[in-house]
């Protein structure tokens, strides 16, 4: 057994073993060639289905999916680590702002409705007291998955982007960092043809 299939994402289930059903279930859907924006859809969609899940990785969630006592404070919680890396992987390999952004809110809240963007962004990248806490557990989830889990971090990174982001190179190492990560306004929809 490899490392990674060390790594549950659900019960009985490893992580490459989600993701490729998950693969699967993207195979099935007829997407369009490119986005408004005029990126390729199937890339696009094959980052947010191979890093949705991402913030599995951390020990926090591992203890969780195994049984452990584990506190309910956010830690375990994977939806928003695994958000922002998508968007900054998104990033590296060239996609637009706009695509990367969809793709932060598609795995944001992929467990969830999908709120008010608006309002959700601001959340996300306003420097206010009140936004603190939605983006304090991040950076300790981060940390966790460098120390636990570096190396699948970085093959699983490396893959996806097709080696156009590595782990070292993801930069959320504080709240101030993630804030000012994200563009602070949503780019205009795109013009109809």
């Amino acid at each position: 057994m490899t490392e990674t299939e060390e790594i549950l994402a659900r019960t009985g289930e490893t992580f490459p073993e989600h993701i490729r059903k998950a693969e699967e279930n993207l195979e099935k859907i007829p997407l369009p060639d490119e986005t408004p924006y005029g990126d390729d859809y199937a890339d696009l969609m094959s980052t947010i289905v191979r890093l949705h899940g991402f913030g599995k990785l951390t020990t926090w969630f591992q203890d969780y999916i195994r049984g452990g006592d584990v506190p309910r404070d956010k830690l375990r919680y994977h939806a928003r680590v695994s958000a922002y890396i998508t968007y900054e992987s998104l990033q590296a390999q060239g996609f637009s702002t706009a695509a990367s952004l969809a793709g932060f809110y598609a795995v944001r809240y992929h467990h969830s409705d999908i709120p008010n963007l608006s309002r959700s962004h601001n959340r996300h990248t306003l420097n206010k007291p009140a936004t603190e806490h939605r983006l304090e557990n991040v950076p300790k989830q981060v940390a966790n998955i460098d120390e636990n889990h570096h190396d699948i971090a970085d093959d699983w990174i490396r893959d996806t982007t097709g080696g156009c982001l590595s782990w070292d190179e993801i930069p959320f190492e504080d709240t101030e960092e993630l804030r000012n990560h994200l563009p602070s306004a949503a780019p205009p929809p795109a013009s109809p043809e």
